[in-house]
This record gives C-alpha cells, structure tokens and sequence, in this order.
C-alpha cells in the first residue's frame, strides 16, 4: 500500500505541488494504493469474520473449502469495499497532504504534525464513508449467524449458508426500509474515536521510520 502511494506521489510531483495539487495528488495516490491493498485484504478479512464466528477449524480450512465452492465469497464484498476504502484512502490522504502542508510547508520531519494532521483527516474521513462502512459489513457476514454444535457446523462450513442481498443497491434499499437514514451512520462515533487516532499513530510510525532510514 505504502509502495504504491509512495509511487503515485513521486509520479505526481508533490515535492513541487502548492494548494489544490497537493490534495488532487493525494487523493490519486490514496486511490492506487487502497486498489493493491484490499486485493489481499478483503478475502482476509472474510475469512477472519467466519473464523470468528465459529466455522471452520482454521484459515486454511476456511480459504480450502470457500476456494472449493468457487471462491466468489471470498471476494464478494470486494466492490463495496472498494467503494468504501478507495473514498476513504483518497479523502484521508488528500486532507492529510493538504493539512501537513499548512502546518509545515517547508516539509521537515515533525511528529506534532503528523498526529495533528492524522487524527484530523483519520476521523473526517471515517465520517464521511460511515454508510458505506454499514453497507460492506451486512455484505460480509450477511445470513451467517454463530455455529453451533448441534447442527455440525461448528469448525466446520456453513450448512444453510443463504445469499440475502444480491449487492450493494439491495443491501440499501434494506437498510433505509427498516432502519431509516440512521442505520447508515449506525457506528459512526466509535469509528471516529478508532480511526483518528489510528490514522495519526500510523503515519507518525510511518514517517519515523522513513526518517531514520534516510538518517
């Protein structure tokens, strides 16, 4: 992920970029590396979701018998978590860019910057796809409930696995039936609280270790 951001940056000319340019290259350059990040991540994370709920005896069990049955689960979410992370990473990065520069427009190595700017642009982010965060969610563990003993399928594949929504739009049209326009932001706060801080400590990681290779 970093590689390809990294790339799309220098491909960019951010070292020479002002204003506008600052946050057009960011949000490109968050859009290409979320692409090759959740390629990997997204099958991980559905087999992580199914563990968790007590199917199968472990990862590779789980990737072995979901590969058996065609492999489209594991990539099922893929679209909407695209959807998601790519308006997230490219939201978050092009704010990131642009509050870096303001706070620190000769680009020297500092950490207050690097929190400030993360928590800042983590949590705005977050914000603004919370209601495609719900969306992906309800894709991913959609008709699955925690396995039991008694009907077999703990540590085993799902036996009355059922599709409910057919993809993204029918997974809206639920929501808002049901729920209304507040089920979309169910989680919104505490995604705020997680991502901010997360966001900060992970260019703060980041840049540190940039800094002390070039050093």
């Amino acid at each position: 992920m970093f590689s390809a951001y990294e790339g799309v940056l220098l491909a960019g000319g951010r070292s020479e970029a002002v204003g506008a340019r600052v946050a057009a290259v960011g949000f490109a350059a968050g859009a290409v590396s979320t692409l090759f990040h959740d390629l990997v991540m997204v099958p991980a994370e559905t087999i992580k979701q199914r563990l968790q709920l007590g199917y199968y005896r472990d990862a590779r069990h789980a990737a072995r018998r979901m590969l058996g049955s065609g492999g489209g689960s594991l990539f099922r979410s893929l679209p909407t978590t695209l959807a998601m992370s790519v308006p997230y990473s490219s939201l978050m990065m092009a704010s990131n860019e642009s509050i870096r520069q303001g706070l620190n427009p000769e680009g020297e190595f500092s950490l207050p910057t690097f929190l400030a700017a993360g928590v800042v642009s983590g949590a705005a982010a977050a914000a603004a796809t919370t209601p495609l965060d719900v969306v992906k969610t309800r894709l991913q563990i959609q008709g699955m409930r925690r396995a039991k003993t008694s009907t077999g399928e703990l540590h085993s594949a799902p036996i009355k696995f059922k599709v409910r929504y057919r993809g993204f739009l029918d997974v809206v049209k639920h929501i808002y039936k049901t729920e209304g326009v507040g089920g979309f932001m169910r989680g919104m706060g505490p995604r705020m609280v997680q991502m901010g801080p997360s966001c900060a400590l992970s260019w703060c990681a980041y840049e540190s270790a940039k800094h002390m290779l070039k050093t």
